[in-house]
């Protein structure tokens, strides 16, 4: 059998020239025990960690650098190694259910990340250089303590999700528009009271969720948000609603349950999204 597993991996590792998909790594033989994990790191691509009781990742992770999947969730871990960086090949990596504080700026140079879950962590800031994983897709941080994210965060144009629910979010950079192919943004539960203008720019844009937050007023530009079908706007401070929410001809769903919206207004914006499902 472990014969078999090293040689699985084997075949795995060097059958390709290039950077395993998802699907390909989802069917790869994984490891999960890092002894195991160093003993064959010539050859070992994925790494399963998760619900081991660690209380931190050791640094010899650093020593396994063909890794391409590296699951650590459900554990205990307050902090990440600096030889994290050693892990170049890195895509998917997947830490939610901890207690991590802060991310090494050695993180930022894992270039060929697609994805990070960090849900549910003590995390209360981004390292500045966050703005190097240029090649992120998807970005799981809810349930943390953040405040703001780094000007760099807007370099991550190739990002598609990001869900920020309940991360202690006070305000958006404004130069949001710059993740031009964002499709899913879930920012509930923070503390906004104002979204930038800048975010009718996320053409590709089909899944808003801004509930739950303290915004008296939306942008006008939201209404060049075309391609949107699901926009949540629940438990805010809204009396009035921007005339550029009759232009989302593809929305299908709107929540403007408890806000402070007069009913007329609420009654216009049906005439105009007459195949929209309105919640009020």
């Amino acid at each position: 059998m472990w014969f078999r597993k090293l040689l699985f991996s084997f075949l795995f590792v060097y059958a390709q020239d290039s950077l395993l998909s998802k699907t390909a790594l989802e069917s790869a033989p994984k490891f999960v025990r890092l002894k195991h994990a160093i003993k064959a790191r010539d050859i070992a691509i994925k790494l399963d960690l998760s619900y081991h009781e660690l209380h931190h990742l050791p640094a010899e992770i650093g020593i396994v650098d063909k890794l391409q999947y590296l699951d650590i969730s459900y554990n205990k871990i307050q902090t990440l190694p600096n030889t994290i960086k050693d892990l170049t090949r890195l895509q998917y990596f997947y830490a939610q259910n901890n207690r991590i504080q802060q991310l090494p700026k050695e993180f930022c140079s894992l270039q060929y990340l697609k994805e990070v879950n960090l849900n549910n962590n003590w995390l209360t800031h981004l390292p500045s250089c966050f703005g190097n994983l240029k090649q992120l897709e998807r970005l799981e941080l809810r349930w943390n303590r953040l405040q703001s994210l780094p000007q760099s965060f807007c370099n991550l144009q190739n990002l598609r999700y990001l869900n920020l629910k309940l991360s202690g979010i006070k305000a958006l950079p404004e130069c949001i528009n710059k993740l031009e192919r964002l499709e899913y943004l879930d920012l509930s539960s923070n503390r906004l009271t104002q979204v930038p203008q800048t975010i009718g720019q996320l053409q590709t844009l089909t899944y808003l969720d801004l509930s739950y937050n303290y915004l008296t007023v939306l942008p006008e530009s939201i209404g060049q948000l075309k391609r949107l079908r699901y926009l949540n706007l629940r438990h805010n401070r809204l009396s009035h609603l921007p005339k550029g929410l009759y232009q989302l001809k593809q929305l299908e769903y709107l929540d403007l349950r408890k806000n402070p919206l007069p009913k007329e207004e609420v009654e216009r914006l049906r005439r105009h999204l007459r195949k929209t499902k309105i919640r009020f």
